[in-house]
């Protein structure tokens, strides 16, 4: 589905910078210096001009593509496959820093006959409370450690996917690239995917409060009416929605718990944690009604 013209690449790097002015520069240096070597092209799509503006200042020449500023993280990254030229696509966001091991990390797993590849998660230093709720909420199952791909589950912010592999209609550019979809076709169809343990990307100088509590709120409203879709009843997601908070808090603490480096931040950070789950909670039933409403029950 590449749109874009051009010889093929080795790999495309497509970043999905979202509120990222403080953290872009760094997050595209990071990819320049583990892709050396590399037949790489780095692309970045841009939820609104300012990010575009920064990666063109950041890295002259750079490929940019701009979507509205209301766009979420899964449609950036979908926009940036279709218009990518690479036999492999990476995904990460404009707030992850990858390590210098991480292409080559990246490029070996999935050279051994995986379909996707991911790798860990590590809070980067200096990182606010705001990061580091956003952190565990997200990424609390791919701490460095987990084995999180022996069950198929990687996170699309550390992944990277053989396009051909990539299993048809599991994705669109309307739709977006959400990775559990896309993760759980490629299992469906008897591909593999693989944990790369090396590839660690870390995560800091993130959105700002009401940013990241709105865009909680739009994938829990998406998240909400495909539950409905796929079965559930309106009723039971309303009625469920005010323990969403608190099971993913005792799911995060779990994790947590066996690495002392992260207690003290998971703490301090649990009050926004609880907040911003609010925010998916809140989502997940509006998107819950919405569906009742649109079938007209």
């Amino acid at each position: 589905m590449a749109e874009a013209g051009g010889a093929r690449r080795k790999l495309s790097v497509v970043v999905g910078a979202v509120d990222a002015s403080r953290s872009l520069a760094r997050c595209l240096d990071a990819l320049q210096l583990t892709c050396t070597g590399i037949d790489t092209e780095i692309i970045v799509v841009s939820a609104g001009r300012a990010d575009a503006d920064l990666a063109r200042a950041s890295v002259p020449g750079i490929r940019t593509v701009v979507l509205p500023e209301s766009t979420l993280t899964p449609m950036l990254w979908a926009e940036g496959i279709a218009h990518s030229r690479g036999d492999l696509v990476a995904f990460t966001t404009g707030h992850c820093f990858v390590t210098p091991d991480w292409a080559a990390s990246m490029l070996a797993a999935v050279g051994r006959g995986a379909i996707a590849a991911g790798g860990p998660m590590r809070l980067a230093r200096g990182a606010s409370i705001v990061d580091a709720s956003v952190f565990f909420l997200r990424y609390s199952a791919f701490l460095e450690g987990a084995t999180a791909a022996r069950s198929g589950d990687i996170a699309g912010d550390n992944a990277v996917y053989v396009r051909n592999g990539i299993p048809d209609g599991s994705w669109t550019r309307e739709h977006g690239f959400w990775e559990v979809e896309v993760n759980r076709e490629i299992l469906r169809s008897g591909g593999t995917i693989a944990w790369a343990p090396d590839a660690v990307a870390e995560f800091g100088e993130s959105f700002t409060l009401e940013s990241i509590c709105r865009h909680r709120f739009a994938h829990g409203r998406i998240f909400g009416r495909a539950r409905v879709s796929e079965g559930e009843t309106t009723p039971g997601i309303v009625a469920k929605s005010p323990m969403v908070p608190l099971v993913l808090l005792s799911r995060i603490a779990r994790r947590v718990a066996p690495r002392p480096r992260y207690r003290l931040a998971f703490m301090t950070a649990i009050p926004t944690i609880l907040a911003l789950a609010s925010c998916w909670a809140s989502g997940e039933a509006a998107g819950a009604l919405d569906a009742r409403i649109a079938s007209g029950r």
